[in-house]
């Protein structure tokens, strides 16, 4: 009788059985990771003992897995003994030690192995832009350099602990990761929104309240609400307090409060202060909508804002247009400011275009093709990387969030954005389709569609047949919906309807 097959014998043709592109994905993540381990055997990386605990902690922590007995289970369902977890932690370890200074024994290797391989011709533009473009602008700060990086770059919010999470990647610690991030910033963060602004989701938080625990913004989901923060200017809060005792909320920085209005939270560390980049300098109000939205900031004493506020929350909120049937759609009010919306509709207006194409199979593959029998839409690819990166970092802050929350997904790779007009007089539209319905497109989970300019155009609406459902979303507001779903825009009958498109890929979470 043979003897039964190991686990990686049976997980190999598992993977070997998977649809083309997971299978491809991951064969190749396995033989380069095989190679870099390799090279880095050779070369005798040897990671230092706080580095392959790190490498652990962030593994773990990833994985829920801060039990022992999580992590047994883990271990066991995956047939490793604890001694081939600490194997796995040391090549975690080396993997990421692509640490600090031009000296650093991988660097050759790496350089070598992006000589001989295919498709690296960014890789070196953009490391001979950055040698030649000299030292990044000093006045971003530490914190700047490290909140655009989170956010912008890997659309997360900065970590608690940002020492282990550098480790983890190979720095000797945070000096060395913003040294990194400097060496490799050619201008300055024009996609970093310094700090909290409107439209961004108010930070979580969790502060103990003496008369009932733990508080955190949850509290007042699904009402407008105001958070003061004191900063020590106790007089001017009080003023604030005054001024929107209509609305209520938290006040940030009190030991009590005598307002039934407001509930009183001390935060000796300022751990909101930090998490909104707010200075100190001054006593700060902020209006949060019932999505925990925030929609407006002021500075308490400088500006006349009560009313502003009060009348901000009376107002009635621009709505999405929805006709038909409910469909597994999620719509982001205010996830691009107006100001950024005429940016991008002068972006295309100034850019270069051409008409929109659609993916399609031929004898020689996917291709990129014309065909105004399906689609009528004039773009404009954003290949500006300032430009870029700001789309991004309004997406990193105010919609990936929400993704999560809503699909519980993370938002990997972002395909290429672009600006596209549907005109009246071409009578724009995009027959009904599916983003990811060949292997060129499978790797599209999530697609985006941002309205630029609502109210300037009739018909254009965006239409999930299998639903029922039509929607026309205000100006900024993103619309995110799964890439399988069948959806259309029906024809363009006045005016010009513009919309930011794109595509998310990556792994659920």
């Amino acid at each position: 009788m043979a003897a039964p097959p190991s686990l990686e014998d049976v997980l190999l043709d598992l993977v070997r059985l998977m649809p083309d592109d997971e299978r491809v994905a991951i064969l190749q993540g396995a033989e380069l990771r095989q190679r870099m381990l390799s090279l880095a055997e050779r070369l005798g990386v040897q990671p230092a003992a706080h580095a392959v605990r790190a490498a652990a902690v962030s593994f773990r922590d990833a994985r829920g897995l801060r039990r022992g007995d999580d992590l047994s289970a883990w271990c066991a369902d995956r047939g490793i003994d604890p001694a081939g977890f600490a194997r796995l932690m040391l090549d975690e370890a080396r993997l990421r030690a692509f640490g600090s200074g031009a000296a650093h024994p991988l660097a050759g290797a790496v350089a070598d192995f992006l000589r001989v391989a295919d498709g690296a011709e960014q890789a070196w533009t953009r490391a001979r832009t950055l040698r030649d473009g000299g030292a990044a602008d000093d006045d971003v700060s530490r914190d700047e350099r490290l909140h655009a990086w989170y956010e912008s770059s890997l659309g997360r919010p900065v970590p608690d602990d940002v020492e282990s999470d550098a480790l983890a990647r190979g720095f000797e610690g945070t000096d060395d990761l913003v040294r990194a991030l400097a060496r490799t910033a050619s201008r300055p963060y024009d996609g970093a929104l310094a700090t909290v602004s409107v439209g961004d989701p108010l930070p979580d938080f969790v502060l103990r309240h003496g008369g009932f625990g733990d508080v955190r913004p949850d509290l007042f989901a699904g009402r407008w609400w105001a958070l003061v923060l004191v900063h020590g200017h106790g007089a001017a809060a009080l003023d604030a307090m005054e001024q929107l005792r209509a609305l209520g909320g938290l006040v940030v920085g009190a030991a009590r409060s005598d307002d039934e209005a407001w509930v009183a939270l001390d935060d000796p560390s300022d751990q909101v202060g930090a998490r909104l980049r707010l200075s100190p300098a001054a006593c700060h109000a902020l209006l949060v909508d019932p999505a925990g939205r925030v929609a407006d900031v002021a500075i308490v004493g400088a500006e006349d804002f009560a009313s502003r506020f009060v009348a901000r929350a009376c107002s009635p909120a621009p709505r999405v247009e929805l006709a038909g049937g409910a469909a597994p759609v999620l719509v982001v009010p205010g996830a691009f400011e107006p100001s950024f919306c005429e940016r991008l509709l002068e972006a295309w207006a100034s850019g270069a275009r051409e008409a929109g194409r659609v993916t399609a199979l031929g004898d020689a593959g996917a291709a990129a093709m014309r065909d105004e029998g399906i689609k009528r839409r004039v773009d404009h690819v954003i290949a500006d990387g300032a430009l870029e990166r700001e789309v991004l970092g309004r997406l990193a802050r105010r919609v990936f969030p929400a993704v999560k929350r809503a699909f519980q997904f993370v938002p990997g790779r972002c395909e290429g954005f672009r600006v596209g007009c549907y005109e009246a007089s071409e009578a724009g539209f995009f027959r009904a389709h599916r983003d990811d319905s060949n292997p060129a497109t499978a790797h599209r989970r999530f697609a985006l569609s941002v309205n630029l300019a609502h109210g300037r155009y009739e018909g254009g609406r965006l239409v999930l047949p299998e639903y029922g459902a039509t929607f026309d979303a205000p100006t900024g507001a993103a619309v995110v919906y799964s890439a399988t779903l069948l959806h259309e825009v029906t024809p363009v009958t006045a005016g010009r309807r513009f919309a930011l498109v794109g595509f998310f890929s990556g792994a659920s979470r």
